[in-house]
């Protein structure tokens, strides 16, 4: 019989910090806790995440945190069939062939990827991270009494989070291909699957903060201010979401370009679009990316398909769409 634990998904943005602490056995969760702070500034990123954990008394050990960026690389790529430990000293051997950065500068990981086609090529997730992104931000934690049991990577985190809310296929039927994309402050991250047998994923560096600034030029006001525009735009809210739209729309552009490569590699359609991030809570988002998207799109409020154990309703309510990646992270529990 599977014993009880409990995991901490912790997810540091440049915006905000987000946790999800689930506890259980198995796909037997249920969420115990949450947490979500806004980061006032770069150099009180640590002051804020000891304040969300002590404010809501998250106290779990076994902690899941993530790495994203331009120093994350991944590749698929088509590999011989061996075994994982073959595989990983065969992906050292020939990384210099996938990424720009020496193999002793990075942190590789790879996984294979469905079955073996007729030339017994299987298909290979490549991951490398650069050391010192890494080793920093471990150091960071450290420095706060936080020891994580595994980095993970924020868009992989967001299918991790999909595959728990939708066991039983609670959110779409079986073999469909779906997009979740998470549009947070600094990057969107795009992650389309289709079940287990194949993947795609992307980072786009177009995201919140462009919007921030689009407001900001249109209004002549500061970064900041804009902050709090969005949260109350009053009688400015079509002056914004006229600025906002070119931003939309390159985004869109983006994920509609991630949707063809990913239609003509694997010949499925991506049937729908579930988008998350603290960005998308602007009025209109969702609906405006939805239609450039030409896709069925709704935001993703993932504590709907859960069992909830705690009482923190504004997190869980009105913070819903940003919780997702720290969601994905704490999910990692139905594998220890």
């Amino acid at each position: 019989m599977a014993r009880t634990r409990s995991v901490l998904g912790l997810d540091i943005g440049t915006h905000s910090v987000c946790a999800v602490e689930l506890t259980g056995s198995g796909d037997d969760v249920a969420v115990t806790g949450v947490g979500w702070e806004r980061i006032p500034s770069p150099e009180l990123i640590g002051d804020t995440v000891l304040a969300m954990l002590s404010e809501n008394n998250l106290k779990t050990k076994n902690v899941v945190t993530s790495v994203s960026g331009r120093l994350v690389i991944v590749r698929y790529v088509n590999m011989a069939e061996m075994s994982p430990e073959e595989l990983l000293n065969a992906v050292k051997y020939e990384a210099d062939k996938y990424i720009p950065y020496s193999v002793d500068d990075v942190q590789l990981a790879c996984q294979q990827l469905g079955g073996v086609d007729q030339k017994n090529q299987t298909r290979v997730l490549l991951v490398a991270a650069k050391k010192k992104l890494i080793e920093d931000h471990v150091a960071m934690l450290k420095g706060l009494s936080i020891r994580p049991t595994t980095i993970d990577v924020d868009f992989f985190a967001l299918g991790n989070a999909f595959e728990l809310c939708n066991l039983n296929n609670r959110l779409i039927g079986e073999g469909e291909a779906i997009a979740c994309v998470d549009i947070g402050s600094s990057k969107t991250s795009i992650c389309i699957m289709r079940s287990d047998s194949d993947c795609f994923t992307r980072e786009v560096f177009t995201a919140g903060s462009s919007m921030t600034n689009a407001v900001a030029k249109r209004f002549g006001e500061e970064a900041k201010d804009v902050e709090l525009m969005k949260e109350d735009p009053g009688d400015a809210i079509e002056a914004m979401q006229e600025s906002i739209m070119p931003v939309l729309e390159d985004i869109g552009s983006e994920v509609r370009l991630s949707f063809d490569y990913y239609e003509n590699q694997f010949d499925h359609q991506v049937s729908k679009v579930f988008l998350s991030g603290g960005s998308i809570q602007f009025p209109g988002i969702v609906e405006n990316l939805g239609g450039i998207f030409e896709v069925e799109t709704e935001a993703f409020s993932p504590f709907e398909y859960l069992e909830i154990a705690t009482n923190n309703d504004i997190v869980l309510h009105e913070k819903a769409a940003d919780m997702v990646v720290a969601l994905g992270l704490a999910s990692r529990i139905r594998g220890m």
